[in-house]
């Protein structure tokens, strides 16, 4: 029996090991999962800087001098890919300009919105402020206040209706 309960004891711990250690795998693999997202946005980043950098590379490298005077000389590739970037830049410029006004555009709507809010906002504490002893009341002795109020707002529509009788349709009419 000892023996038995020997094995049983060493046999949790070494059940407790392989939890920890599958456990431990785990981790392991998430954070390998995360870091395998980031590597995967950096690819992306440097793939996109050093196309950049080789395009700029190879439009320094466009041109020949000429052997005389100051020409330079171009081949048709050259000419036509300096033409695209060339229609490629000037869209980009009207592009960003109308962002720019599109920017400014809803950076003034925000301005009149945020002091539209301001104003309602402020409208809004004020009237709070007026009936926080109401709400107070009411949160002490909420059915006392309501069955007030209540009665309140029943004599006040029998008030309304004395004042404003009813007329009749084509009552206030001249033959």
């Amino acid at each position: 029996q000892f023996k038995v309960q020997a094995e049983q004891q060493r046999l949790e711990a070494v059940t407790g090991q392989v939890t920890q250690t599958e456990q431990s795998l785990e981790d392991a693999k998430s954070a390998t999962e995360k870091q395998k997202k980031k590597l995967e946005a950096l690819q992306k980043e440097t793939k996109t800087a050093k196309t950049i950098a080789l395009t700029v590379q190879d439009i320094e490298a466009m041109g020949k001098k000429a052997t005389f005077g100051n020409n330079i000389t171009l081949t048709p590739d050259e000419c036509g890919t300096l033409k695209r970037y060339a229609v490629n830049g000037i869209i980009a410029n009207a592009d960003n300009k109308r962002l720019k006004e599109k920017l400014a555009s809803a950076e003034k709507t925000v301005s009149i919105w945020k002091q539209r809010y301001e104003a309602v906002n402020e409208k809004y504490m004020e009237l709070k402020q007026k009936a926080q002893p109401f709400l107070d009341a009411l949160e002490i002795a909420s059915e006392r206040v309501r069955a007030f109020i209540s009665a309140v707002l029943a004599r006040g529509k029998e008030t309304q209706e004395h004042q404003h009788p009813a007329r009749k349709r084509g009552q206030d009419m001249e033959i």
